[in-house]
């Protein structure tokens, strides 16, 4: 059974790197907490963490979800913004012109 992973880089408040199966009760409550220094023993280099998607807390899940609903409505406001000053500037374009020739 393959098991899909999940990415959180190091602009997250986390930057430690887990795996699921290596995680037992006590330690799944603490992650679920957010308190990630207590896994020192199954720390790998990196700065992100893993997580099976079936274990990722709905505090992450809602963290990560708010970034990029973020970066999502920063570009497409940024295109509507583009667009619509496209828009009027030729609207006025156009009207000026009327009136000078």
């Amino acid at each position: 059974m393959t098991s899909s992973l999940f990415y959180i880089y190091a602009s997250s408040p986390f930057s430690l790197i887990i795996k699921k199966e290596y995680l037992n009760v006590s330690e799944k409550l603490a992650l679920n907490r957010n308190r990630l220094s207590f896994l020192t023993k199954n720390l790998l280099p990196s700065n992100k963490i893993f997580l099976d998607d079936l274990f990722i807390d709905k505090g992450i899940n809602k963290y990560i979800s708010e970034d990029i609903n973020e970066d999502i409505s920063e570009d497409i406001n940024e295109d509507i913004s583009e667009d619509i000053n496209e828009d009027i500037s030729g609207y006025i374009g156009k009207f000026i012109d009327r009136f000078i020739y």
